[in-house]
């Protein structure tokens, strides 16, 4: 069985560090790391940010929670972070996340899913991470015309 992996670039308008600090602090993560667009979407995050922490994440929309817990395999700071990625439909997959200043207050990321079981999962899981995305690009925005006005 062949397992499949995904890749989505995105770039912000946010400085390195902040970028890294939407995806090390778990009062920001649970602004924009959940799966769904509906107003009802939140998200519960309890992390142990240091190399072998845990992280449990509770993504709740209409249809009910998710769960996802993983550990941290390596934090290089403001630039990598690698976690395990556990969920009902993806077992011990691996996510690594790259942060690439573009300028001061643009940055890329770039995310790798791997180890997903099956091509359905894979699918499942481009399309959680694009809204997730999303949902952290509408949080940037909506600070940006908090600092505007």
């Amino acid at each position: 069985m062949k397992r499949q992996q995904i890749v989505l670039k995105r770039a912000y308008n946010l400085a390195k560090r902040e970028l890294f600090e939407a995806w090390s602090q778990p009062e920001i993560m649970r602004h924009w790391l959940f799966f769904s667009r509906d107003a009802a979407a939140r998200c519960t995050v309890d992390s142990q940010f240091v190399v072998n922490g845990t992280f449990n994440l509770v993504m709740y929309d209409r249809d009910g929670p998710m769960d996802v817990s993983g550990n941290y395999i390596e934090i290089v700071h403001y630039n990598f972070i690698a976690l395990t990625w556990n969920s009902s439909v993806a077992s011990q997959s691996l996510v690594s996340l790259e942060f690439r200043g573009l300028a001061s207050q643009r940055t890329e990321l770039t995310v790798y899913h791997q180890f997903l079981p099956t091509q359905e999962s894979s699918v499942m899981h481009q399309q959680g991470w694009n809204t997730c995305l999303d949902n952290l690009e509408a949080l940037v925005v909506d600070r940006e015309k908090h600092m505007a006005s």
